[in-house]
């Protein structure tokens, strides 16, 4: 099955040639015909292909920006609560301690500082938060990996809760 695979993409490859592909183009075709795609590659393809070509051909992921991180700070302790890494109580002290530590840069705003707002939604959520109490946490982070139409997909499941 796996001979089939490369002979299949070989014939392939032997099309491209008479049909003028550069050797660059052909790379980069097989190199995304080999690849395990995720919701963000997919996402980042129809959104804007020379980002998606930056970030996922040539590795650079350029710089992140505070609403991503804020994203990935809440993310991360949100996992480790469902994980029993944290209780209920370390949750806002943990948050308090992520976002001063990540000196989170905002851009300016003229109806709100948006760091304060952010800040203190974020108290609020993990002053507040009882995930444990209302679900039984089945699996967190789960790994799904499948083929569609032929492409290898990969993704997490954040948590599966009952």
């Amino acid at each position: 099955m796996a001979l089939d695979k490369y002979i299949k993409k070989a014939e392939k490859v032997k099309e491209f040639l008479e049909q003028g592909w550069s050797s660059k183009r052909i790379a980069y075709w097989l190199m995304i015909d080999d690849m395990e795609w995720s919701f963000s590659r997919i996402n980042g393809w129809h959104g804007c292909r020379a980002c998606w070509y930056e970030i996922y051909v040539n590795g650079n992921r350029g710089k992140g920006n505070s609403f991503a991180e804020y994203g990935t700070i809440a993310h991360e302790i949100i996992e480790a609560y469902l994980k029993g890494e944290l209780s209920e109580l370390d949750l806002p002290d943990e948050f308090e301690r992520r976002f001063i530590d990540a000196e989170l840069d905002f851009p300016p705003n003229q109806f709100v500082n948006l760091r304060d707002s952010y800040y203190k939604q974020g108290m609020e959520y993990f002053e507040t938060i009882d995930l444990l109490e209302t679900y039984d946490v089945l699996d967190v982070e789960l790994p799904i990996k499948t083929i569609i139409n032929g492409y290898k997909v990969q993704g997490f499941i954040d948590a599966v809760l009952r």
